[in-house]
């Protein structure tokens, strides 16, 4: 199991807990047990979209970290 496998697993587990909470907040407002109120469902929609957001940006980081990190690598060994 390499670093961008487990990116990909929680960029997945985020998306899927942002769409969750996003389009249905009274759902994920019960299911931890509290009282729901209109400016609770506010705020567990902007919650989801948080989690959309970082699902999103740990989805990418792999395929823009890895030309960046090949890069530095050659120039590293380059100068030993």
């Amino acid at each position: 199991m390499n670093l961008a496998l487990i990116f990909r697993i929680s960029g997945v587990l985020l998306i899927l807990n942002g769409i969750s909470m996003f389009f249905t907040p009274g759902m994920a407002v019960g299911m931890y047990g509290w009282e729901e109120s209109g400016s609770l469902l506010v705020m567990t929609r902007a919650l989801g979209l948080s989690f959309l957001g970082t699902g999103v940006l740990a989805l990418m980081l792999p395929m823009l970290s890895m030309p960046t990190v090949e890069q530095y690598c050659t120039h590293a060994i380059a100068k030993c």
